[in-house]
């Protein structure tokens, strides 16, 4: 879990919340491969979602991370 600085521009501002980050490897399963772990790991209650914000950071080298708001 992380806690996040605010990020903003002129259209979009990322609030200073907690955040639980999941990263991943850019291809054509793996985005789809982490949101089914999201939501089981919500399922299971290990995930507390605040769904306030979720948003994906992508990287010039292929990473993602997928940010989720929590409680």
């Amino acid at each position: 879990m992380a806690t996040e600085t605010p990020v903003s521009n002129e259209n979009f501002v990322i609030p200073d919340q907690e955040y639980a980050v999941f990263e991943y490897l850019q291809d054509e399963h793996s985005i789809a491969e982490t949101w089914k772990k999201i939501w089981q790991l919500e399922e299971e209650k290990k995930l507390n979602r605040k769904y306030s914000l979720e948003f994906e950071k992508y990287y010039p080298a292929g990473k993602v991370e997928i940010h989720i708001a929590i409680l």
